[in-house]
């Protein structure tokens, strides 16, 4: 804390004050000017943090659909295989004919 001179000091110390005053002012801006600049980082961090966190969240739902088809593909070709060792054509056939489907209906969306 700065003390302020008293009535009569005299002009130096009036002046002495004001500088110190002055200076005292300036500090308080570059540390305001500084917290600021630290909450702008902070509103950019959580941004970039929402962003991510959606596109991490897509990128799961995605996997989610991703894993869900390449079951389904094991199971058309276990069921493709079952029915070629029985000799069941029109079977094996149609169950290329569902997955052809689906390749198609992937690419048209």
């Amino acid at each position: 804390m700065i003390e302020q001179p008293k009535r009569g000091d005299g002009e130096k110390a009036w002046r002495t004050y004001a500088g110190q005053l002055r200076r005292e002012l300036g500090e308080v801006r570059a540390r305001l000017d500084g917290v600021r600049d630290v909450e702008q980082r902070a509103h950019v961090a959580e941004s970039r943090l929402a962003g991510a966190n959606s596109r991490a969240e897509r990128w799961k739902e995605d996997f989610g659909s991703l894993l869900a088809s390449k079951r389904r593909d094991g199971r058309i070709l276990n069921e493709l295989e079952r029915a070629l060792r029985q000799g069941d054509i029109p079977a094996a056939l149609a169950l290329v004919n569902e997955r052809r489907r689906g390749i198609r209906e992937a690419f048209n969306r």
